[in-house]
């Protein structure tokens, strides 16, 4: 980490069960530093949450906790919105941009290759029916019929959506001697050997194993809808490492029970956690984990690391390390810059 000492300032955390092991490290590393905190859970009421940040510089909250332009017309002093991980969907940019508010998130290689393996992971749980061999164990022994498993190799794997960890997947799969399709609305050479860009009807419709890995933007919610789903190729396995509001999760559940799909593995959900009551459960051939497969130790130290490095920066004056909004940081750091104001 860049050595940098930053100005007093106040920084507003959002915290939740799930971010809390990235969130409270740094709150406790800011307060060795005398920096102000003040910690919010994200269920908190509106007015408590625009009350502190008031008089906020930083705000560090999880990418999906809407921050609109009424937070940051509230926030006077506000410099920058830094994101726990590495999404921002819930982040206004547009507003953040025309206030000249910076937007960092925690880009970190620690996360991409954790998300990648636990891709990888899910990939390999869903074709060799790990679910249900250690369900035939449980109930009967080793000899109770399930599933049968299949190999990954020499089959097709379809990357819908092809940025840092979408490629850190394909570089996994190189050796694993299967046709590799990729499906991605800016393509950026070069690919991995073998691989072939489509559309995204050819890669639904020639994939045996799909894998939906990109972000979630305007343009992107509903991406799967029911249309494109049921153009998904007969006896395949679909895995969703992205975001849940890419999926008409309805559709998908009734085709995984028609068995349309072979097997689904979903990280991710429309609405989280998952309820109780969701028809997804019943299905015995997904694999559903609590949005946190990806979430290793190693993960988590390299966002605390970043969390802290971001938040640093921009209380310094100093352009955070991840920025996803660059085009204003002229202008940001002539506002804030210690050495443009002396």
């Amino acid at each position: 980490m860049m050595s940098i000492t930053p100005e007093k300032g106040k920084v507003v955390l959002i915290g939740s069960d799930v971010v809390d092991v990235v969130a409270l490290p740094v709150q406790v590393e800011l307060a060795k530093r005398g920096i102000e905190t003040a910690y919010l859970n994200a269920a908190a009421d509106q007015g408590s949450l625009l009350d502190a940040l008031r008089d906020a510089d930083v705000l560090y909250c999880p990418g999906a906790f809407p921050v609109t332009p009424q937070h940051m017309d509230a926030a006077r002093n506000l410099r920058a919105v830094v994101s726990i991980y590495t999404g921002t969907e819930g982040i206004d940019e547009s507003a953040a941009t025309a206030r000249n508010i910076v937007v960092a998130n925690g880009q970190i290689t620690e996360n991409t290759d954790s998300m990648a393996e636990a891709a990888i992971l899910m990939m390999l749980a869903a074709t060799y029916d790990l679910a249900g061999a250690e369900r035939s164990m449980t109930a009967a022994g080793m000899h109770a019929p399930r599933r049968p498993a299949r190999m990954l190799q020499n089959r097709t794997v379809g990357l819908i959506g092809f940025g840092a960890i979408g490629r850190a997947v394909a570089k996994r799969l190189e050796a694993w001697n299967i046709d590799l399709l990729i499906s991605t609305p800016r393509p950026q050479p070069p690919y991995p050997y073998g691989a072939q860009v489509v559309s995204l009807e050819t890669l639904l419709a020639t994939a045996d194993v799909t894998c939906l890995l990109a972000p979630l933007r305007p343009e992107t919610q509903n991406l799967l809808n029911r249309e494109r789903l049921a153009g998904t190729k007969q006896g395949s396995i679909f895995v969703n490492m992205s975001r849940g509001q890419l999926v008409d999760e309805q559709a998908l559940f009734e085709l995984a029970r028609d068995r349309h799909f072979t097997a689904i593995a979903l990280d991710v959900f429309v609405t989280e956690p998952l309820p109780a009551d969701s028809p997804l459960r019943t299905l015995p051939n997904a694999i559903l984990t609590p949005h946190a497969l990806g979430h290793t130790l190693d993960s988590k130290e390299g966002l605390v690391t970043a969390g802290l490095e971001n938040i640093t920066r921009a209380l310094a004056g100093v352009s955070p390390a991840h920025v996803r909004n660059p085009a204003i940081l002229p202008s940001w750091e002539k506002r804030w810059s210690k050495a443009a104001n002396e």
